[in-house]
């Protein structure tokens, strides 16, 4: 079993940026011959989350919970009011953490802290930072401040 007492690190957090709407891999699985697959947007989604996490590291991707427990703070630029499902959109991004290799599991054990917000942005977006422990991530901090909340009309 881990130990939960906060790990000391100085390895600094990675952000992932990614352009356009997070699709859901839940709702939206093609059935065929009693198997499941996500949608073509999602696995398109997936594979940009893992460029710009391979153009970041270089091609050195050590996950970020081997350390121990670490944080992950999500930020979703909406550019609309459509009614979208926040879990499934975060769900999306732990799936592509993962198997981009950020991650070695999404499970509550691995993953301590899992923030996110949605914020209005004229093009849609999604930025997703990870750190070992639960850090005050700044950049993402930053974000939000600089960022208006979406509000409803």
């Amino acid at each position: 079993m881990k130990n939960f007492e906060e790990p000391q690190s100085t390895r600094p957090p990675i952000t992932i940026v990614v352009e356009g709407c997070v699709p859901s891999k839940k709702n939206r699985r093609i059935l065929s011959h009693g198997k499941s697959f996500p949608p073509k947007e999602f696995i398109l989604w997936q594979k940009a989350v893992k460029k710009s996490v391979l153009l970041q590291s270089k091609g050195k991707i050590e996950p970020f919970d081997s350390d121990g427990p670490c944080s992950v703070y999500i930020v979703f630029g909406m550019s609309d009011l459509r009614r979208r499902d926040v879990d499934n959109m975060v769900t999306s991004w732990l799936d592509a953490l993962q198997e981009a290799g950020v991650l070695l599991d999404d499970s509550w054990t691995s993953v301590g802290c899992v923030q996110s917000i949605l914020v209005y942005s004229p093009r849609p977006y999604s930025k997703a930072v990870v750190s070992v422990g639960n850090e005050n991530v700044t950049g993402v901090i930053k974000t939000i401040k600089e960022t208006k909340c979406l509000k409803k009309r």
